[in-house]
């Protein structure tokens, strides 16, 4: 999925690990969390602090952030969207998924987007319920004041989240090796009474579908009413016109959702 320009208000920032910072006016279209009393989650040494619930695509949702993260991600917050109620899910569920973070910067009233540069889709499992960004900003980025993450002890959070579905549509073609040609004969009675446009066929069968086959007699087709109707062509015969449809067929589609 290609990055929404809605993100890029401001000059993109991707780092080493693929990771993509920009900036944005626009808010979190689908959650935003706030913690106040921010300092407290260091100070106490709160390990991670969980979002109340939020539906998108479907399924339920909740923010996780770490104030530490992994070994790697020491001097880092970090923030992973996690799946919950996975028991309510059928059996061997998945959902394929790309998704953006926000802080909000409160002094100039912008929104700092996180997301992966090439727009990778995660896929959630039973072994897998958490994505995210193990270094979601760094703890000297965010308790800087200039930069308006933490204001008032307060801090904004939010998310974007994207669920691929597939619409199970599509169809099969097996190509015949072999093909099968039928015919079909009908004759055609009183070419020169007839007011109707197109005149068609009995229905008649080809494989096991239905078929039908037409001539058309109106204004576009009159040079073929001409040859049709010359004598010397003997196409009619006492105002009777017999066709012959000959049908080739070469393959077999088979619809999926069928």
């Amino acid at each position: 999925m290609e990055l929404d320009n809605a993100c890029h208000s401001l000059p993109a920032d991707i780092d080493t690990n693929g990771v993509v910072r920009s900036s944005r006016d626009l808010p979190p279209a689908d959650y935003t969390f706030q913690i106040k009393n921010f300092s407290v989650l260091f100070e106490a040494e709160v390990e991670k602090c969980e979002s109340g619930q939020f539906e998108v695509g479907g399924y339920n949702w909740r923010l996780v952030l770490k104030t530490n993260g992994k070994k790697n991600s020491k001097n880092h917050i970090s923030l992973y969207l996690a799946i919950i109620n996975q028991s309510t899910l059928s059996l061997g569920w998945e959902a394929n998924v790309t998704f953006r973070f926000f802080v909000f910067d409160q002094i100039r009233n912008k929104y700092l987007c996180i997301q992966d540069a090439d727009g990778s889709v995660r896929r959630f499992h039973n072994l897998k319920t958490e994505w995210g960004f193990a270094q979601l900003l760094s703890h000297d980025t965010l308790n800087d004041p200039s930069n308006g993450y933490i204001v008032d002890d307060s801090c904004i959070l939010g998310a974007e989240v994207f669920v691929i579905k597939g619409s199970g549509r599509g169809v099969c073609l097996s190509m015949i090796k072999q093909p099968q040609t039928n015919y079909f004969s009908w004759r055609v009675d009183n070419l020169d009474e007839r007011k109707d446009k197109y005149c068609f066929s009995d229905e008649f069968s080809v494989e096991g579908r239905k078929c039908s086959d037409v001539v058309g007699l109106d204004a576009p087709t009159n040079w073929f009413l001409r040859d049709l109707k010359d004598p010397s062509n003997g196409y009619l015969v006492d105002d009777a016109l017999f066709v012959e449809c000959k049908i080739d067929v070469i393959s077999e589609v088979k619809d999926f959702s069928g």
